[in-house]
């Protein structure tokens, strides 16, 4: 079974205010890292259910959010924009 995961900074772990996600804010590195975790957990739930590969998809602003020194090594990640 492949699955793909979209996904987005609105809505992850903790974000209540545009800034948090805004590049241009001080608290945007934080939650990259918050995003990385939230994709890590859903990339583990897919593999414990029987994924045989996971692909992320970065859609937030240019696509180049995620950290992918800290994603989990068995999902590809597809960045940046077109």
């Amino acid at each position: 079974m492949k699955i793909l995961i979209a996904a987005d900074m609105e809505g992850i772990t903790g974000v209540v205010s545009w800034d948090q996600v805004n590049p241009n804010h001080a608290e945007y590195s934080r939650f990259r890292r918050l995003m990385t975790a939230d994709v890590n957990a859903a990339i583990r739930g897919a593999f414990e259910g029987g994924a045989s590969q996971v692909t992320v998809s970065d859609g937030h602003n240019n696509g180049r959010n995620i950290l992918i020194e800290e994603l989990d090594p068995r999902a590809r990640l597809n960045s940046g924009s077109p």
